[in-house]
């Protein structure tokens, strides 16, 4: 079964373009137009079961860093990628120890948003396989 990702971003060409590349891939997409839309998604009236969120950062209203905040401590195994046109390393830091697993800076080329994704399902499969051998 393809792995399903939410795709949190408010500008509605960049929406498009993550929507075809990410479905290209094979992935079941889950489209938000904004932080409180992904946050029903995840944990509100709406929720689904997320495989992986693509983020991004500068969004009105809820951006990605109040996005973060209640998303990491309620899903902390959730890979969740942030995508911004600020590179900053200042704001990496701030991202990664938000919870983020990746960081891209747009514009994206669809190579660098499929390896992103794959490493980071990757990742998040041999966790919970860790996990349940663990808990044996």
């Amino acid at each position: 079964m393809a792995s399903t990702i939410l795709i949190v971003e408010d500008d509605p060409a960049q929406l498009r373009f993550l929507e075809t590349v990410v479905s290209n891939l094979g992935y079941r997409v889950i489209p938000a137009s904004g932080g409180q839309e992904g946050l029903d998604f995840l944990l509100g009236r709406d929720q689904a079961h997320i495989d992986l969120v693509l983020l991004d950062l500068v969004m009105p209203e809820i951006d990605g860093f109040a996005f973060l905040e209640p998303v990491h401590p309620a899903l902390p195994k959730l890979p969740v990628i942030v995508l911004t046109m600020k590179g900053g390393v200042n704001t990496v830091v701030q991202v990664m120890r938000g919870g983020a697993v990746d960081f891209i800076v747009k514009p994206a080329s669809p190579e660098r948003l499929q390896v992103s994704i794959e490493n980071a399902i990757k990742i998040s499969t041999l966790s919970g396989e860790v996990s349940r051998l663990t808990r044996r």
